[in-house]
């Protein structure tokens, strides 16, 4: 389903392989079902040479599982989300803030995380996947939520993720983006806050180009910095009630240019 874009409240946009979850679920497919040299097109696709949708098409047509439940019942043991995830979750639900999964990866595959994490599905923003004899087929989203838009307007490589961040700024929403690989650099750039996994390749990037970010391992710092400045007091969750009497004075707490949470907060 694609996101409705509102207005007047902060939007959380996170990937999902490697950021919500521990493990890399695409990657796994790929490494464990994947013909010999699909590696050949991440590299492509880092130096620039092909686009995301390109990367994504060449990739799902290698897999050569013999049926859908064989890849969830494979990935099923790496689906474990990041510790604080689910907290974040039923923080957003609790406290009306819209939570975003943008991801590049396989869409049966996140829809059956979220069922085994025994979590109620958000909106999920990615390309649709149709399971075929000859590999999986995949389909870029066509327009952006909402805009009408068509895709071919995204920005430069096709980035998708880039374009529903563009999209929500573009009707006033301030959006925190959480990721962790290169497919969360472009719209890590435009974000109004970004949340980097530690030690991952989008950390290194944004410390490489100057994107402001907050490096974590969990969600927690996700989570205190919606706490902290952005949910109103009648809508705070557990997690204020818990902090209450706490000073809120943390300088980085705010939406607009700037660091956010310091690198330690994790």
């Amino acid at each position: 389903m694609l996101p409705r874009l509102g207005t007047g409240r902060p939007v959380v946009v996170s990937d999902f392989d490697g950021t919500l979850t521990k493990n890399d679920l695409g990657a796994l497919t790929l490494k464990r079902f994947g013909a010999s040299g699909w590696e050949r097109y991440d590299e492509l696709f880092e130096n620039g040479q092909i686009t995301l949708d390109e990367c994504l098409r060449k990739q799902s047509a290698m897999i050569r599982a013999r049926s859908q439940e064989e890849i969830l019942d494979y990935i099923s043991r790496f689906s474990r989300f990041r510790p604080g995830a689910v907290r974040l979750l039923d923080q957003c639900r609790r406290g009306r803030i819209e939570f975003v999964v943008a991801s590049a990866g396989i869409d049966f595959c996140i829809r059956h995380a979220f069922r085994l994490n025994e979590q109620p599905m958000p909106r999920l923003y990615c390309p649709s996947t149709e399971f075929t004899r000859h590999g999986l087929r995949i389909v870029m989203p066509s327009r952006l939520p909402n805009t009408g838009n068509p895709g071919t307007n995204a920005p430069r490589h096709g980035n998708f993720k880039q374009s529903l961040v563009a999209s929500y700024q573009s009707q006033g929403r301030k959006v925190i983006y959480i990721g962790n690989g290169m497919t969360d650099v472009p719209p890590a750039s435009i974000a109004n806050k970004v949340f980097a996994i530690n030690g991952s390749s989008l950390e290194a990037a944004c410390a490489q180009r100057g994107i402001p970010h907050s490096p974590i391992r969990t969600f927690l710092p996700v989570s205190r910095f919606l706490e902290l400045g952005f949910v109103e007091p009648r809508e705070r969750t557990y997690l204020s009630r818990v902090r209450a009497g706490r000073r809120r004075t943390d300088p980085g707490n705010s939406l607009g240019p700037g660091p956010g949470l310091r690198s330690g907060d994790t």
